[in-house]
């Protein structure tokens, strides 16, 4: 292994988990948004599941909670706009896990939700590979 092949195994966690679909849908009377996931894990088939909140984020979450059976709490989340003409955005998360240690995690996309939801299941792939956990 050389040292390029170490640096790039250090930086970049295991992914356990990858997201594939992520759609956010709001009723008629703007009261509830509904969350549909689709996450793959390793050569299992593709897993779909939605979820239900007053919040977007929230539904997020509770999607991505319901397929990998993760049970933290999304603590702060930051999106910002980047990129040369602020057409993509970054986001950042902090996620507790059931022990109450913490992870952060980040994410680019063009779409502001896909970027929070692709961070969230950052966060519980570094949990779930054991990796950046801040007990």
């Amino acid at each position: 292994m050389n040292a390029t092949e170490v640096v790039a195994k250090a930086v970049a966690p295991p992914v356990v988990f990858r997201l594939l679909v992520l759609q956010v849908s709001m009723d008629a009377t703007g009261g509830t948004y509904t969350c549909t996931v689709g996450i793959k894990q390793g050569d299992k088939d593709l897993q779909t599941d939605a979820a239900p909140s007053r919040n977007s984020v929230v539904a997020i979450c509770k999607a991505i909670g319901r397929v990998t059976g993760f049970d933290g709490k999304l603590l702060r989340y930051h999106a910002n706009s980047v990129g040369e003409c602020l057409d993509e955005f970054e986001a950042l998360v902090v996620v507790a896990g059931k022990d109450g240690g913490q992870v952060s995690a980040q994410a680019r996309s063009v779409d502001i939700l896909v970027a929070l939801g692709t961070a969230y299941l950052a966060a519980i792939n570094k949990i779930c590979s054991g990796e950046c956990y801040i007990g």
